[in-house]
């Protein structure tokens, strides 16, 4: 089985990340769009199941609109299988959403591929099992068959050798230790990483999918995991990264001298990305001009964060104060996050995804956008009619996926 760990979408976030208007714009319809591409690119990697951990959405307030938005694309998808965990930012939303859909009302049943997964429940697919935990009661009550590949879903962080749930509830690794599970896919930090609990255990999460400002620089994506092999890789999947980069000027640059320099740190960033200039050193006050500078950069890359808060300017004899965001340490290498010896089984993984799959890299036109969200609509609509057919739910699945196959111009099997 191979399934996409992903986490902290936050679509419907404000994004008041210092854009200009208009990129700030399209950047939330960007946010907004992000699962439709992850249920995109899961189905034509044939992906079986997908593990969003936590935080879906950025509030617990969700407009219907979006609500059904997200499941038109998840449903389209059929039939990868979408297990979605509360976070902290949506726990309440899902929760009433996941009570709503068991009450036995059809108008509010979640599509046959999507659950919301809530503490203290399971779902088992063949030989894998994926387990909830929101609490330490959770953990504990946890019975993982040692002959499967087992999974737990937590929305937290890892500091030395614990972890911390969103409310602030600490367990200990001991707690984890020796429960006969194989993979934790993790939510809520925004940095991808990863922690070994013991022999059989590996903690993993993902970070946020996408960059929504200058304080998440790094590698944006998601983990690939083989549930056959226990092979991990992570994916670089965003439409949009935010690059933190240092440049250090001399006060015996000229203005030409520091373009120079800028342009060379950042001669690896890609135009598409966010841009967080931390420059030091010292510039003279005449040769330095912050405000053309920024103008210049904001031709060149979609947004330009320019701190200069360890920056001295020479002639007002002061030192220059900005305010400078505080941004996390950068993410390691992407290669760099799972234990080198499982290289190997990355490498030999038949179904070999794009290490560096960026559809903005593949300049995406707004034609294709359209199309997408055609055939969405398409499918949206084909699934509304299956339901009311009122068909046992076995050939309503059988219905579903015989017909997003023609939708897709696959040959149907006689």
């Amino acid at each position: 089985m191979r399934i996409l760990h992903c986490a902290d979408l936050h679509i419907g976030s404000s994004l008041e990340s210092g854009l200009l208007p208009d990129r700030a714009a399209l950047r939330r319809r960007e946010i907004n769009d992000s699962l439709s591409r992850i249920a995109a690119m899961a189905r034509r990697h044939r992906i079986d199941a997908c593990l969003i951990a936590g935080d879906l959405f950025d509030t617990d307030y969700v407009t219907p609109e979006t609500w059904k938005r997200c499941l038109a694309a998840m449903a389209s998808a059929t039939p990868v299988r979408f297990l979605i965990l509360p976070g902290n930012h949506d726990g309440r939303f899902l929760h009433a959403r996941e009570q709503r859909a068991s009450s036995g009302d059809p108008a509010d049943r979640l599509p046959s591929n999507v659950k919301i997964l809530t503490g203290g429940h399971s779902v088992r697919m063949g030989a894998t099992r994926v387990f909830a935990a929101e609490t330490a009661d959770d953990i504990r009550y946890i019975k993982a068959d040692i002959q499967l590949f087992n999974i737990v879903m937590m929305h937290g962080t890892v500091s030395g050798q614990s972890f911390t749930f969103a409310d602030g509830t600490v367990v200990p690794f001991s707690a984890l230790k020796n429960r006969n599970l194989d993979y934790g896919a993790l939510g809520h930090v925004h940095a991808a990483g990863a922690a070994q609990v013991d022999a059989r255990l590996t903690l993993c999460w993902p970070g946020c999918l996408e960059a929504r400002g200058y304080d998440e620089p790094g590698r944006k994506g998601f983990i690939v995991v083989n549930t056959e092999n226990g092979s991990r890789r992570f994916v670089r999947a965003a439409l949009r990264e935010c690059a933190a980069v240092t440049c250090t000027l001399d006060r015996a640059d000229t203005e030409g001298d520091i373009l120079n320099k800028i342009h060379q740190s950042l001669q690896d960033v890609a135009e598409e990305n966010l841009v967080y200039l931390h420059l030091d050193g010292a510039a003279k006050e005449e040769e330095f001009n912050p405000a053309s500078l920024q103008k210049m950069l904001l031709q060149e890359y979609f947004g330009v964060r320019i701190d200069t808060s360890s920056l001295t300017i020479l002639g007002r004899g002061q030192q220059m104060n900005t305010s400078r965001v505080a941004s996390p340490e950068p993410d390691e290498d992407a290669t760099r996050i799972w234990n080198p010896q499982e290289e190997a089984q990355i490498a030999a993984d038949a179904d070999d995804w794009t290490r560096e799959e960026r559809p903005l890299a593949r300049k995406i036109t707004e034609q294709a956008e359209d199309e997408a969200g055609s055939q969405i609509a398409l499918r949206e609509i084909f699934r509304e009619l299956v339901r009311d057919a009122g068909l046992a739910p076995e050939t309503a699945d059988e219905v579903l996926k015989a017909g997003y196959a023609a939708l897709d111009g696959e040959e149907l099997p006689l």
